[in-house]
């Protein structure tokens, strides 16, 4: 007695080719249409990515860093840290010149009641502040002094956007200010990330063009994994934005975003036009030379994306 096996090409893969290869202006339309809509929620979501998330909320030190909250209170110390450097031949003990700068200090919880906590401390004993004046934040030879500041809020979007309201808040006529601290340096992070992965985007997809054209040696060829990459990037981003919904995410995630949804796109979509080149070399027609591209190097894309995934 004999027994029939299922053609291989009659699997889940040979389907989904056979459904492309008829198909395959409605695939590539909706295709298109779902990641250029992601594309579109994301848009700006740099802006809801932080310095923070790199922690296991379950790990030992978080929780007793939670505890610890819990007991004392968030951690507000060096959230600003402005630094007042005083004009050559004054002192930041002249009342004369000093005055403008403890005037601007006591009034910052009244200009900005939703954004600044309290003036921690500073060197001026007329500043109103939660520590009071500390003689250590002013150099020896009392030309600049420090003056710490709270924000409100606890998460890390709280805070940056906090920030982002009040750093301009600060100057004061003849005197140089400079801000510090971690929002400062966290937003500073994020924007320059920011900005450099959208000049590595720009730098990049047009040498790749270039070199995918000398690859293949043709434009269409050229562009479907092009397109396929910068349509990855946008799909992803807009998973990021989801996700930021519910958990706090670092501002690191945008370049492995990009260098890793560029590079694979291509990758991958070499795969596929190199197998439906030879397919086709070898005497198929285009729908079956599509079926077979999609059962062989498309299993392959499967199977590698999902351990990445993983």
């Amino acid at each position: 007695m004999t027994t029939s096996r299922r053609p291989r090409e009659r699997d889940v893969f040979a389907l989904w080719g056979q459904l492309v290869a008829r198909h395959r202006f409605l695939v590539l339309a909706g295709v298109a249409a779902a990641l250029l809509a992601l594309g579109g929620y994301a848009w700006g979501f740099e802006g809801r990515l932080s310095a923070g998330g790199l922690d296991d909320p379950n790990s030992e030190s978080v929780q007793a860093a939670q505890l610890a909250a819990g007991a004392f209170g968030p951690n507000h110390a060096a959230d600003m840290v402005i630094l007042y450097h005083f004009p050559d031949g004054t002192s930041v003990d002249d009342p004369a010149v000093n005055q403008p700068v403890v005037d601007s200090l006591n009034s910052l919880t009244h200009r900005f009641p939703n954004e600044i906590e309290a003036v921690n401390a500073t060197y001026w004993s007329g500043v109103t502040s939660t520590l009071g004046s500390q003689a250590g934040l002013a150099t020896k030879d009392k030309t600049r002094a420090l003056a710490s500041i709270a924000l409100k809020g606890e998460t890390g979007d709280t805070l940056s956007a906090h920030y982002v309201a009040v750093k301009n808040a600060f100057n004061v006529p003849g005197i140089d200010v400079q801000v510090g601290g971690l929002q400062p340096i966290g937003t500073a992070l994020t924007d320059t990330i920011s900005a450099d992965t959208h000049r590595m985007e720009l730098l990049a997809i047009p040498a790749v063009a270039v070199l995918l054209f000398f690859i293949f040696g043709g434009v269409v060829a050229a562009a479907l994994p092009l397109m396929m990459g910068v349509l990855t990037i946008l799909g992803a981003n807009g998973i990021v934005r989801w996700i930021t919904n519910f958990a706090e995410v670092n501002s690191f995630v945008a370049p492995v975003v990009s260098m890793i949804g560029l590079g694979l796109a291509i990758d991958y979509a070499l795969f596929i036009v190199s197998r439906f080149r030879e397919e086709v070399a070898a005497g198929y027609d285009t729908p079956t030379a599509v079926r077979r591209s999609v059962t062989t190097a498309g299993r392959t894309v499967v199977f590698s994306a999902t351990m990445i995934v993983a």
